[in-house]
C-alpha cells in the first residue's frame, strides 16, 4: 500500500515517521512518502499521478487543504462543516475527503486536561488548521471564540494590535506556521502579550517546543504542544485508509517514540 503528503514545504515534517512506525507496529506492510508541491498549479497533476499508480491515500498540509476540495468527488460531513480536508481515500474510482485534524486536536486537549468549556479563548490565524481547531472549541462549549489577524471569519474578529487589551480569556491558540522549523526564533505573539491567557497552544510540532510555547511557560501559562495532534490525525487517517480502528495505545506509543527521537 502506497500513501503520500502532499504540501508546500515539507523540510519540517515528522509524517513519513509516523506512518513508517505505525507499519512497524502494526505489522501492515505500507510505504509513505512526502511530495513537495510548489503550486495550486501542480495540484490535479500530482492527484491524477496517484490515482493512476495505485496509492490508497494521501495527507494534505499547507496550504493546500481547501484547495484539493476542488479536484475530489465526496467530502465526509466534517469536511462539508470545516471546508478543509487533510486526507484523502481513492477508493472504488473516487476521491473521498476526509478531515482528519478535528480529531487530533480534540485529543489533543482532553490528554492535556484543557477544558475550554465556558471560556473566551483566542485562535492565531484562519487556514485550513485553524478551522479545525475552532470546530473543536465550538463543541466543546468554548464561550466564546475569537480570531485575530484574518478578516474572514465569522467569529469575532480581533485586530492584532489589540490582543494585548483583551480581558478575561482563558486559552490562545496558535494554528499559524509562525516559529515553525526553520523559523524556530519567531513566535506569533510577544510576550508581553501573553499575560492575558492562562493557557496557550500551538499546532506547530517542528521544533518540539516552540519559542510561542517556551515565552509562555516563562509566563507561567499552562502550555500544549503539538506533536500530540500530529500523531494523532496520522492515526485517524490510517483508520480511514485502512477500514479498521486503532487502539489510543497505538498513538500514545508512537507519540512517545517519536517525542523521545526529538
Amino acid at each position: 500500500m502506497k500513501f503520500a503528503l502532499i504540501g508546500g514545504k515539507l523540510g519540517h515534517s515528522y509524517s513519513a515517521i509516523i506512518h513508517d512506525l505505525f507499519f512497524k507496529l502494526t505489522g501492515i506492510k505500507g510505504a509513505y512518502e512526502l511530495v513537495e508541491v510548489p503550486s495550486t498549479d501542480n495540484l490535479s497533476e500530482k492527484m491524477n499521478f496517484f490515482e493512476q499508480n495505485g496509492y490508497t491515500g494521501i495527507n494534505v498540509t499547507i496550504p493546500y487543504k481547501k484547495n484539493i476540495l476542488k479536484l475530489i468527488n465526496e467530502s465526509s460531513e466534517e469536511v462539508i462543516k470545516l471546508g478543509a480536508a487533510n486526507t484523502i481515500h481513492f477508493s472504488n474510482g473516487s476521491r473521498v475527503a476526509y478531515n482528519t485534524d478535528y480529531f487530533g486536536f480534540k485529543r489533543t486537549l482532553e490528554l492535556s486536561k484543557v477544558e475550554p468549556k465556558g471560556q473566551k479563548w483566542l485562535v492565531l490565524g484562519y487556514g485550513g488548521g485553524a478551522k479545525s481547531v475552532i470546530a473543536v472549541l465550538e463543541d466543546m462549549y468554548t464561550d466564546e471564540i475569537s480570531v485575530s489577524l484574518t478578516s474572514q471569519s465569522g467569529n469575532m474578529i480581533i485586530p492584532f494590535d489589540m490582543i494585548s487589551e483583551l480581558k478575561g480569556y482563558s486559552g490562545v491558540v496558535n494554528t499559524t506556521p509562525v516559529g515553525m522549523y526553520p523559523n524556530i526564533n519567531n513566535s506569533p505573539l510577544p510576550i508581553n502579550m501573553l499575560n492575558n491567557f492562562q493557557t496557550a497552544v500551538d499546532i506547530v510540532y517542528n521544533p518540539l517546543e516552540t519559542k510561542f510555547l517556551k515565552e509562555a511557560q516563562e509566563a507561567d501559562l499552562k502550555t500544549v504542544k503539538g506533536l500530540y495532534m500530529l500523531v494523532a490525525q496520522a492515526i485517524k487517517a490510517q483508520e480511514i485508509w485502512q477500514n479498521r480502528e486503532f487502539s489510543d495505545d497505538l498513538i500514545d506509543q508512537i507519540y512517545q517514540k517519536v517525542g523521545a527521537g526529538l
